[in-house]
C-alpha cells in the first residue's frame, strides 16, 4: 500500500471513522471456550477474526448469531441490547444477524431441497399461514433474493446440491429485503 499499518490506522481514525455509531457490539462474552470477548463494529468496517482452527471463532460467530449460550456479557445492535437466543432472534435484529457457516454442505443447506426451498427458509414463516407454505410467495420472496446476488432465475428450481459452491454461498446470503441494505453476515 506505500505506507506502514500504524500510519493507516492513523489515518482512518484521523477520517472520524471512530465517531460513527457501533451498528454491532459486544461487550465481556463469556461461556464455553470465550473468555471475555468484546468489540465494536461501525458501519462501512469488515472485522477480522483470526487464530488457529478451534481458537474461539466459531464459538464466536455460534454466540452473536444465538447459537451458543452465553454466561455473561451483553450484545447491542444499533445500540439497542438485544438477547440472542437463536438464529431467527438474530435475524429480526435491528439489522438482521446471518450466519455463513464455513461447512455449507453440512450446515446450510439442504441439498436434496430446490435453491428457492434453501432462499427462503429462514423468513418461511412470512410466507406461509397454518403450517402451509404459498409457492407464489416462496417463488417471489426467492425471486427477490436471488437478484439481489446475482443468482440466476433458472437455477431456482435446481436442487441447490446441484449447483456449484459459489452459487449455492449466493444463495445462502442475507434474505430479508427489509434488511439487505445493511445486513450483518457472519
Amino acid at each position: 500500500m506505500g505506507r506502514s499499518q500504524a500510519q493507516e490506522i492513523q489515518r482512518r481514525a484521523a477520517s472520524g471513522n471512530s465517531a460513527r455509531p457501533a451498528v454491532l457490539e459486544a461487550e465481556g462474552l463469556a461461556g464455553g471456550t470465550l473468555r471475555n470477548i468484546s468489540l465494536k463494529l461501525r458501519e462501512g468496517e469488515i472485522l477480522g477474526v483470526a487464530g488457529l482452527e478451534g481458537q474461539g471463532q466459531r464459538a464466536l460467530f455460534r454466540a452473536l448469531l444465538g447459537l451458543a449460550p452465553l454466561a455473561s456479557g451483553s450484545v447491542k445492535v444499533d445500540g439497542a441490547s438485544v438477547r440472542l437466543s437463536g438464529p431467527d432472534v438474530a435475524l429480526k435484529t435491528g439489522r438482521g444477524i446471518a450466519f455463513l457457516p464455513e461447512e455449507r454442505k453440512t450446515e446450510g443447506i439442504f441439498p436434496a431441497l430446490a435453491t428457492a426451498t434453501n432462499i427462503v427458509l429462514p423468513v418461511v414463516g412470512r410466507i406461509g399461514r397454518a403450517g402451509l407454505i404459498s409457492e407464489r410467495l416462496e417463488r417471489d420472496a426467492a425471486v427477490g433474493s436471488s437478484s439481489e446476488v446475482d443468482l440466476g432465475p433458472r437455477y431456482l428450481d435446481f436442487r441447490i446440491g446441484y449447483l456449484s459452491g459459489g452459487n449455492q454461498q449466493k444463495a445462502l446470503g442475507p434474505r430479508d429485503a427489509d434488511r439487505r441494505q445493511n445486513p450483518l453476515a457472519l
